[in-house]
């Protein structure tokens, strides 16, 4: 990479064949000198990004070649709406039905629709689902006969997108289809697709190919589910119907009595780049072990942790067992979810892509990893700031909600630790700077061991040269 001194250098070596300017140059003309050095800034900037783009197909360092990644094997930009139950507390001598389909309030005004409704008996209590969305429909005219029409869905101002459903204009829906997988032409589906900059598209079919290309004129609705992803709200959190229609409906005490899915935004760069981080045959389907892996990452992100390996996995730590056979190991933790419900929501997605696996559910196991890393830095800087910095690196790095944790099996290496510390720290670039890492692992790692380096195994040690 060159640097701006690099091209000031060359600017100074050439610029005697313009006596002018180089008497210019020579008095240190504020005038010449701007603009040599601005163009020196710009030119070592390109640089920097030709040796990062160079080094693209090994590692991802930008954020838009993630983003680009993900949208090229389908992750959508796609929030993960609150779900919740509810206690209906009736005061009234009247029952009353809560339908589905039915609109509640929070104390804050954030929309949730009934998934499922009970009747609420006379003095008395029933339980209901519901779930934080709100639907925004986009009317379109088609505009223009070509295969794979593409409708932009605007990102909503509040929120993310959790859904998407089309119909036309007699109410008749789209059926959505992943890649347009299977299909018959004329069959009546639509694909989603992002790009970079997260803007969702549907995308119908082609003539004579497959789907349905939409005609000049049609009049096309577009639903988007809205959502607010991450909300906190405590148990007893109370709720108010949207428009209450009775007597009973107007006294009725609606408390949350339990979060059963947490709301979540759409996976940030850290997730999208370990989700980017797998072969780009892995898709919707699972057949090896690796793909169950990327499978439950994509459809319930974020974890905590989750570890999923196979019999031979296993009976490289605990020994050969025939009920080993055709089964399928999951260790997982999710924040706001309780274990019952994430290891129904784990079946759901690992059965819809086979369902001849066994699962066998192992607790995780939490476990810090000592590591202590001796610095020596000259003794005109900061050694608390040196100590400080180097913390918040590793920890960053290594750290309980770093993302290489939260995979779990991984060790840490010394090679990489000192590569981060020398990158980051100026002190540590010293002619006079060394670096010594020690890390006290455990020989064998169980896959749903949850380890990570934590504020108190983690010592750093700064000294000067003597």
């Amino acid at each position: 990479m060159k640097t701006k001194a690099d091209y000031l250098a060359r600017a100074e070596a050439v610029i005697a064949d313009y006596p002018k300017a180089a008497l210019a140059y020579q008095v240190r003309d504020p005038r010449l000198l701007a603009m040599l050095e601005s163009m020196a800034t710009m030119l070592s900037l390109h640089s920097m990004e030709q040796d990062t783009a160079a080094m693209e197909p090994w590692t991802k360092a930008r954020d838009v070649t993630v983003l680009a990644d993900a949208a090229v094997k389908g992750v959508l930009p796609f929030g993960t709406p609150m779900r919740v139950s509810l206690s209906v507390q009736n005061i009234t001598a009247t029952a009353f039905p809560v339908l589905t389909g039915r609109r509640l309030l929070d104390q804050q005004g954030r929309i949730y629709v009934v998934t499922t409704g009970a009747t609420v008996p006379a003095n008395g209590t029933a339980t209901i689902q519901a779930v934080q969305q709100a639907p925004t429909l986009i009317t379109h005219t088609v505009s223009a006969n070509q295969a794979f029409y593409r409708i932009e869905v605007p990102a909503p101002e509040i929120g993310y997108i959790a859904e998407v459903r089309v119909a036309d204009s007699l109410g008749n829906a789209f059926t959505y289809t992943p890649e347009f997988t299977n299909i018959e032409i004329e069959q009546r589906v639509f694909h989603l697709e992002s790009d970079e900059n997260r803007t969702l598209a549907v995308v119908f079919g082609a003539d004579a190919i497959g789907g349905y290309q939409p005609n000049v004129g049609e009049v096309l609705n577009v639903t988007a589910q809205v959502t607010e992803g991450d909300i906190t709200l405590s148990e007893g959190s109370t709720f108010v119907f949207e428009y209450a229609t009775t007597l009973a409906e107007s006294g009725a005490k609606i408390t949350l009595t339990a979060v059963t899915q947490p709301g979540a935004a759409p996976m940030d760069i850290a997730t999208l780049r370990e989700i980017t981080s797998y072969p780009s045959l892995y898709d919707g389907s699972a057949v090896y072990n690796g793909n169950f892996d990327f499978l439950l990452r994509r459809n319930l992100s974020p974890f905590r942790f989750l570890a999923v390996w196979n019999e031979q996995r296993e009976e490289e730590v605990r020994g050969p067992n025939v009920d080993h056979m055709n089964r399928l190991f999951i260790a997982a933790l999710k924040d706001g979810v309780d274990t019952a419900t994430l290891r129904a929501a784990i079946e759901r997605v690992v059965y819809a892509a086979d369902n001849s696996y066994r699962i066998r559910w192992v607790e995780v196991a939490e476990s810090e990893i000592p590591v202590t890393v001796n610095l020596q830095v000259p003794d005109v800087y900061d050694s608390g700031a040196v100590q400080q910095q180097a913390r918040e690196i590793i920890l960053a790095q290594y750290g309980r909600d770093s993302a290489w944790a939260k995979r779990g099996s991984g060790r840490v290496l010394y090679r990489r630790v000192t590569s981060l510390l020398e990158d980051a720290i100026q002190a540590c670039q010293a002619d006079e700077a060394d670096i010594q890492v020690v890390v006290q692992d455990d020989a064998v790692l169980l896959p749903e061991t949850y380890r990570y380096v934590s504020e108190t195994s983690l010592v750093v040690n700064v000294s000067v040269p003597s």
